[in-house]
């Protein structure tokens, strides 16, 4: 894939974007087998740029990308059933279900992979696909490596366990008679001092105490990151919306950036970047955004607030009115 191809691909590829953060058979099931199949049409416009141009379409389509080597397997497997499930919608009694909708997205999300774009940009992987695609600017018949098991096999050598001897002092040592085969017996005040009556073996009971003592601090010491952690990501994203009140739109969308690479189960950052992306009209981006927080957070009540507004911006008042009444249901304030 030369450079031309993939920015055109990528070009496609924003335009299925919107019927993708559409797609959604509980709110509004009669429009899910349109979106799916528009969302499938984009798709397809993609990955015929991908490969330079072709007149195929559908299974022949994404046969031919396999063979010339665009799509490895996984993703070739994620788009076939992605267009499998647009083939069902096109009959006119069909109803769209969830299994659909998530094919639909792992297919988009698989070309989104291939093209280093979306959620899987950086490891050109993601849920459906299991094998990293080729970059498209490796060189020919290059091939990542894979991971192999070691071919030497554990050892199956345990050194003897230490047991230290007991300590007798120098004087006692010196006056000690030699050994006798007579095996003396401890008294029980020597016996519960090595813990022998408790049940422990000899000379155990410091070391388990040090342990449990060990497991105590390394809790603190991990309690005491997380609230580190977890309050500079709150103080990220408390300076991000107060730079974004006070106008200062640049400062506000890297600080946003930057709380949602920190707490990647968040979807309030993404909201927030959604917003600013769709008041400066780039509605791709806004799509994009979205995408990310209804997945993370599918209960959200801005995230699903913040689709309504996008899809009234976008001509889709019918649509836009499940989303409003879905955020205001989870959260009346």
């Amino acid at each position: 894939m030369n450079a031309a191809d993939l920015r055109s691909a990528r070009a496609a590829l924003d335009v299925a974007r919107p019927a993708v953060v559409r797609l959604d058979v509980d709110h509004a099931p009669e429009h899910a087998a349109t979106d799916l199949r528009d969302a499938w049409s984009a798709t397809e416009t993609a990955l015929r740029a991908a490969i330079g141009g072709s007149g195929l379409s559908g299974a022949a389509l994404v046969g031919e990308a396999r063979t010339r080597g665009v799509l490895e397997y996984p993703h070739a497997h994620a788009l076939l059933a992605f267009q499998a499930a647009a083939e069902r919608a096109t009959s006119p009694t069909y109803g769209a279900t969830a299994e659909d909708v998530t094919a639909a997205r792992s297919g988009f999300q698989a070309l989104e992979a291939v093209l280093g774009l979306g959620i899987a940009a950086d490891t050109a992987t993601h849920d459906a696909v299991t094998r990293a695609a080729p970059s498209p600017f490796a060189p020919p018949g290059y091939a990542a490596p894979e991971a192999t098991a070691s071919a030497y096999p554990p050892s199956a050598y345990a050194p003897p366990e230490y047991r230290p001897a007991a300590y007798a002092p120098p004087a006692a040592r010196a006056s000690a008679p030699a050994p006798t085969a007579s095996v003396p017996v401890a008294d029980a005040g020597a016996a519960a001092a090595d813990g022998v009556g408790d049940g422990l073996p000899p000379r155990r009971r410091p070391l388990t105490a040090g342990i449990i003592g060990a497991v105590i601090a390394l809790a603190v010491v991990a309690a005491g990151l997380y609230w580190l952690v977890e309050g500079n990501r709150t103080r990220v994203l408390d300076q991000a919306v107060a730079e974004y009140r006070g106008g200062q739109r640049e400062a506000a969308r890297r600080d946003f950036q930057k709380a949602a690479d920190a707490a990647a189960g968040s979807a309030l950052p993404h909201v927030y970047l959604a917003r600013m992306a769709r008041e400066d009209g780039d509605l791709p981006r806004a799509s994009a955004e979205l995408e990310t927080a209804t997945r993370v957070e599918p209960g959200n009540a801005l995230a699903q607030r913040e689709v309504g507004l996008l899809l009234i911006q976008t001509n889709h008042p019918d649509r836009a009115i499940e989303y409003l009444r879905t955020a205001v249901q989870s959260d009346p304030t």
